[in-house]
This record gives structure tokens, sequence and C-alpha cells, in this order.
């Protein structure tokens, strides 16, 4: 039997708040205020606090660049309709800072306005960058070249496990 639509409905919004929850991304919700309004548990273990801690926080408790001012100036850049995209450092319970990667967005809920917002730990991903400059910047006498659709000639040899490929010679 098909289910009756208010119950699926339900069933669907069930759904889609557990996997919001238990994302493997960092979500928020915060009021015109800077209130938190919702924090999934990503978000909450990524800075040491419960969820429901996080929703009695504001976002200057973790935002380290944004006081009230700040805030109002980029819930005005928000304004604009277009995510924006930036790196922040968010001050966990202990105190440590963490660098993270943010998208933000306002959505009108009726006359208010709520920022909603995704973020990461940006620090994994700095240190694979990290890893690829320092790869890429080997000897200066050792040109790179990379194909993506031949067999890759001419790598420097301290590139052979990195870039081990079925057909690949390394000079």
């Amino acid at each position: 039997g098909r289910v009756p639509a208010p119950e699926a409905t339900l069933e669907r919004l069930a759904r889609t708040q557990f996997a919001v929850d238990n994302a493997g991304d960092e979500i928020y919700w915060a009021d015109e205020d800077g209130r938190i309004l919702y924090a999934n548990e990503s978000a909450a273990r990524s800075l040491g606090y419960t969820r429901e801690e996080m929703q009695r926080l504001r976002v200057f408790d973790i935002e380290a660049a944004h006081a009230p001012e700040s805030w109002r100036n980029l819930l005005q850049r928000l304004a604009s309709g277009r995510p924006l995209n930036l790196e922040t450092l968010h001050k966990t319970h202990a105190g440590a800072l963490i660098p993270k990667d943010l998208t933000l967005s306002l959505v009108r809920m009726g006359e208010v306005p709520i920022s909603f917002g995704t973020g990461r730990d940006s620090r994994e991903r700095k240190r694979h960058e990290a890893a690829l400059r320092s790869l890429l910047d080997g000897p200066a006498e050792d040109p790179v070249f990379v194909a993506l659709d031949r067999p890759l000639t001419g790598a420097p040899a301290h590139l052979a496990p990195y870039l081990a490929a079925e057909n690949a010679t390394y000079a």
C-alpha cells in the first residue's frame, strides 16, 4: 500500500532531518543577531560542544573574526542572494582556533533573515595542498610534465611513487 500524503511527508521530513543532523559537513543556522539556532552533530563535535550547548551560543562565541558589527556587514553582503565562500577561524570550547572553509547563504523565513552555513575543517586540505606544492617544487632542474590522456614521461624521479601509472616512465 501507498502511504497517505501527510504520513509520507512526515516520513520524508524525518529522513531529511536525520541526514542533516548526521551529515559529514558542518551545518549551521543563525539569526540576524548572531544567535545559533541550529548546529548539526559535525559542527558541535568539531568545536567540542554538544548540539544543545551550541544553541546557547552566538556566532561571535565561535567565530574569531566576527563581532556584532561585522556580522551585520556580512548579512548585508549575503542579502545580494549569492552564497559567500570564505576561510575563517572557529574557536573551540577549549579555546583552540581551527581553520574552516564556510559557505554562507541568507534565507528569508517570512520577514526574518536567517543565515545558513555549511563548513568543514580546512586543515587536511591545507596539508594536502602543502604536500603537493612541496612535491611539485622539487629540484629546480627537474621539469614536470603531466598528461592525463597519455603516459607520463620526463617526470622527476622523486614523483614516481605519487604519479605511478601503468605506462608511465620517469627520467
